[in-house]
């Protein structure tokens, strides 16, 4: 884990911003790079490389996520499901230009995806958002007027059952200038391993990681939410711890996950 310093001044980023648009998007965006995959069933890692912008370590489902110029964005909204109402940790990583788009999966899991419209129509832009992070001007009062996308674009919800039992969910919200990401996985279902890769981002995106919260298991946030400048820090899918999970019960085997399907 980087911050966001450290990530802007990082050779790699520093190369990449030297490239012209036209070879960024023909041969460099869509980049699968090798890198080491991390097991530890104790730990769900990022599902994408990003800057993360909000820590929640436990929010109701009414509550506010995030302030949307006076919109309601809250998990209901998220998850589209007016039902929903567990109180869960709500993690939310945006994708710059110059990040992998390659999506993995946290932990070990039996997935489905679910695509949901917009909360309202018509794709915005992310375009403030990325040049906000890329200027190193964003700040955690200011950076939610960049933020109106999350409410108007598409958005793609994978569902993870956990092999202790508990479900959690990564929305992946599409940019302005497409409205899918690609999948790698079945999307009616099937088990994937921890760190495996489940969707090519399209673009520019953000990426939330929402966790009900339950009385059997415990998750530990291992990152707070940026108060000031200086707070924000950059993951890459895979490799950055996220939440620690605590449980006594013994982890299922795969075969459990086969009678689900």
């Amino acid at each position: 884990m980087k911050s966001l310093t450290e990530w802007l001044n990082s050779e790699e980023t520093r190369k990449l911003r030297k490239i012209s648009i036209r070879r960024m998007l023909e041969q460099v965006f869509l980049r699968d790079p090798m890198r080491t995959i991390y097991y530890d069933p104790e730990i769900m890692y990022s599902p994408v490389d990003g800057t993360v912008l909000y820590v929640h370590e436990k929010i109701n489902p009414n509550d506010e996520v995030v302030d949307i110029k006076g919109k309601i964005y809250n998990l209901k909204k998220i998850l589209e499901d007016e039902s929903y109402n567990s109180p869960s940790i709500v993690i939310g990583i945006f994708l710059s230009f110059f990040d992998v788009h390659m999506s993995r999966i946290p932990t070990n899991g039996f997935v489905k995806v679910r695509s949901v419209d917009p909360i309202v129509t018509n794709n915005l832009s992310m375009r403030d958002m990325e040049n906000e992070i890329l200027k190193q001007i964003v700040h955690p009062k200011r950076f939610r007027r960049s933020l109106e996308f999350l409410y108007y674009n598409q958005r793609d919800i994978v569902e993870v059952v956990h092999p202790l039992g508990f479900k959690y969910y990564i929305v992946l919200i599409a940019d302005q200038e497409v409205n899918a990401n690609v999948f790698m996985i079945d999307e009616d279902g099937e088990f994937v391993n921890q760190g495996d890769r489940i969707a090519i981002i399209r673009y520019g995106s953000l990426g939330e990681l929402v966790i009900p919260l339950n009385n059997k298991i415990e998750f530990e946030c291992l990152l707070k939410s940026p108060k000031k400048t200086e707070d924000f820090v950059h993951v890459e899918a895979g490799i950055d711890p996220l939440i620690k999970i605590k449980s006594k019960k013994k982890i299922l085997n795969n075969n459990f996950f086969k009678e689900v399907k």
